[in-house]
C-alpha cells in the first residue's frame, strides 16, 4: 500500500559510476560572456528538468561539461530523498577532498563507516517497542485533543500561476 508502514530502506551495492563529459567549449567560445553564461545556464536548466526513475533509480547523476581548454563545470543532479541537509554537506566536503587529491596526483580513500546508517534506524525501531509506542501516541492524542489553534502559514497567500523551478544551489571548489 501507500501507508508509511510500506516504507523502506533499500541499500543497493556499490556500483562504479559514470560521468558523461558534454564538450561544450567549442560552442560557447564563440559567444560573448555574458551569452555564454546563459548557455550554460540552459545546459543546467535542461539537467534539472530531466525526470528521476523512481522505481529503477539512480536517484542522481552527474555530468562533467568541459567549458574550454581549463574549465569544467560538474553538475550534480539529485532527487530530493537522496539527501538530507546533513548529507549534503558531508558528500560535497568529502567531494571538495577527493577532488583536491585528485588535482595534486593523491589517493584518496575513506575508510568504512562504524556506523551506517540502517544500524541508527534499526536501534530507533527497537526504541519503538509496543509499549514505548502505545505510551507516546497517548500522549500526543491528549496534547493535540479539542481544538487546535489556527496558524497563520505563508500558504495563505495566493499563489503564483504555473509551476517554476526556482531553487538552486551553486557551490565553487578551490
Amino acid at each position: 500500500g501507500d501507508d508509511v508502514s510500506s516504507a523502506r530502506q533499500e541499500i543497493r551495492p556499490a556500483s562504479t559510476i559514470v560521468v558523461p563529459v558534454v564538450n561544450a567549449g567549442r560552442d560557447l567560445e564563440k559567444l560573448p560572456a555574458e551569452q555564454a553564461k546563459r548557455a550554460i545556464g540552459s545546459l543546467l536548466a535542461s539537467e534539472v528538468r530531466r525526470a528521476f526513475d523512481l522505481a529503477n533509480g539512480p536517484l542522481w547523476r552527474a555530468r562533467l561539461f568541459q567549458l574550454g581548454p581549463r574549465e569544467n563545470l560538474l553538475a550534480f543532479t539529485m532527487h530530493h530523498i537522496v539527501f538530507d541537509g546533513m548529507s549534503k554537506v558531508i558528500f560535497l566536503d568529502e567531494l571538495a577532498e577527493a577532488y583536491k587529491a585528485a588535482a595534486n596526483g593523491e589517493p584518496f580513500a575513506r575508510p568504512p563507516l562504524a556506523v551506517q546508517f540502517a544500524d541508527f534506524a534499526g536501534w530507533q525501531r527497537e526504541r519503538l517497542d509496543e509499549t514505548a509506542l502505545s505510551r507516546q501516541l497517548a500522549y500526543w492524542k491528549q496534547r493535540l485533543a479539542g481544538d487546535v489553534p489556527a496558524l497563520a502559514t505563508p500558504n495563505e497567500r495566493p499563489r503564483v500561476a504555473g509551476k517554476g523551478q526556482a531553487g538552486s544551489v551553486h557551490f565553487n571548489f578551490p
